[in-house]
């Protein structure tokens, strides 16, 4: 019985030695780990603004900016031309004067700042561009001492303050600070609402003036 064992064990091992290589390579190629290939950077698609309003709201705005101008500028503009300037002149005064000037402003950059998603941010500054432009007309074109919005609504239509919104605004920085503060306070605001506007910043500013 041991006689046996150790021919069968040699033949094994010749069957062993007399197997192919091929079945070698094969299983070292199975063996072998594969190849990775480093990975490839996805490319961000370039977001288009798409959408009727995106496409259309530069033009409102352009033809709002004409139509407001019109009414202020222009006698005999009938019932509605003539209320909607009252209107504008009792809440802004002379401030309503550049209310055109913003909107074809916003118009020329809409279409910019919807690719980059800052519509929200750019409104806000046009609002409060605008505000503030309606106070500074309280502070230097006679605005009334008084919180009166009927006061202010009807020296706004002689263009005398600043309306309604500048009249209220300009009385609650001026009671709490005084003109002096107020004026600290209302102009460098103003200075940088404006230049966030135009997509420029108060240090973008500051590099192109003095590099």
């Amino acid at each position: 019985m041991a006689v046996k064992k150790k021919k069968t064990e040699q033949n094994k091992r010749q069957a062993v030695k007399s197997a192919p290589r091929t079945y070698k390579k094969a299983a070292d190629k199975k063996a072998a780990p594969a190849k990775v290939r480093p990975a490839e950077k996805k490319r961000e698609p370039i977001r288009k603004p798409n959408g009727l309003m995106a496409q259309l709201m530069p033009f409102v705005l352009g033809v709002s900016a004409v139509f407001i101008g019109v009414c202020l500028l222009v006698t005999g503009v009938g019932v509605i031309g003539t209320f909607i300037k009252n209107v504008l002149f009792g809440l802004f005064a002379g401030g309503a004067y550049l209310l055109p000037l913003f909107l074809i402003a916003a118009a020329f950059m809409w279409h910019k700042d919807s690719e980059n998603d800052m519509i929200p941010w750019k409104i806000l500054c046009f609002v409060l561009s605008f505000v503030l432009v309606t106070v500074l007309f309280h502070f230097f074109a006679g605005g009334l001492s008084t919180f009166v919005p009927a006061e202010h609504y009807a020296a706004g239509l002689a263009c005398t303050g600043g309306g309604v919104v500048g009249g209220i605004l300009g009385e609650l920085m001026m009671t709490g600070f005084g003109r002096v503060l107020s004026l600290v306070l209302v102009c460098p605001c103003l200075f940088v609402f404006t230049l966030l506007m135009f997509s420029v910043t108060p240090r973008s500013l500051w590099v192109r003036v003095v590099y």
